[in-house]
């Protein structure tokens, strides 16, 4: 189910082509932690990193294998901004796409 959303979710992340710096972050985990964070009551981004640190069914849902893969609040913010800032049919990103998040999650 997630992959369904990948291409839309690639295309809105900056991908410069650049070698340099940290690597691209996985797009489905972004978004997957953002749907956790929006079900979850809206925990902070501060509270997200840490669920994330101390709980491994976390882990394991964000397919994180080891610490170093664990997203920062900064990545977190940074990330869920980029998704208000595109629109997608008139709407904010992330907002359409957790509305089709919604839809399809009926049918499983």
């Amino acid at each position: 189910m997630w992959e369904a959303f990948r291409g839309r979710l690639d295309s809105i992340w900056r991908k410069d082509g650049s070698v340099y710096g940290r690597p691209p972050m996985n797009s489905i985990r972004m978004f997957k932690l953002l749907v956790l964070q929006k079900i979850s009551g809206n925990l902070s981004d501060e509270q997200m990193e840490f669920q994330i640190i101390d709980r491994d069914s976390l882990k394991v849902f964000l397919d994180i294998i080891n610490i170093e893969q664990v997203l920062d609040r900064k990545t977190i913010w940074a990330y869920r901004n980029i998704l208000g800032q595109v629109k997608i049919e008139g709407c904010p990103a992330f907002n359409h796409l957790f509305k089709e998040y919604h839809f399809l999650w009926r049918f499983f």
